[in-house]
């Protein structure tokens, strides 16, 4: 977890799963699950999130729109880059 995150719940309860990445300035608002090894990019802004295992989630500066994909590997790709290891 990078700085200036927010991260705001309500009534429905929020799971965060392991090896969670959040950029800077990210937020999670709401309730909803997040699985394990999702990184969520700089300045995104999630609502009510319903995340599967390995994803990489962003928003587009120009549009606003959050896309949401699967990276294909078993940890979290933006971790792993983010301390430049091979073996995390």
């Amino acid at each position: 977890v990078l700085q200036n995150i927010t991260i705001n719940g309500s009534n429905i309860p929020l799971k965060l799963g392991k090896y969670l990445f959040m950029g800077a300035g990210s937020k999670i608002i709401g309730g909803g699950v997040i699985g394990d090894c999702v990184s969520i990019g700089v300045n995104t802004v999630v609502r009510n999130p319903n995340i599967p295992d390995n994803c990489v989630v962003y928003q587009d500066v120009c549009t606003g729109i959050i896309t949401q994909r699967p990276n294909g590997k078993s940890v979290c790709y933006a971790l792993r880059n983010y301390f430049k290891e091979d073996n995390l």
